[in-house]
């Protein structure tokens, strides 16, 4: 056994990719939790982590934020 894990296939018929079926997962949800962290969502996470500038590489982003919403909380953060 070589170890290799397979990729995800696509399970849609003529897919255009709408459920994220294609791309690899998100970040926010390969990272291992802590007990208090299992509540949060991934944004919550990522900012808690002081990582939030991984979401922007994050093939789910425009999923999870609205760009002006994103935008505003990364100059809030590099405010403090």
């Amino acid at each position: 056994m070589t170890g290799k894990i397979p990729k995800r296939r696509n399970i849609c018929n003529n897919c255009h990719n709408q459920h994220g079926c294609l791309t690899d997962e998100p970040l926010c949800l390969l990272i291992e939790r802590k007990k208090k962290e299992m509540s949060l969502s991934g944004k919550d996470l990522m900012r808690k982590r002081n990582i939030l500038n991984e979401c922007h590489k994050c093939s789910h982003f425009n999923i999870c934020w609205a760009h002006e919403a994103y935008k505003t909380v990364i100059q809030k953060l590099k405010r403090k």
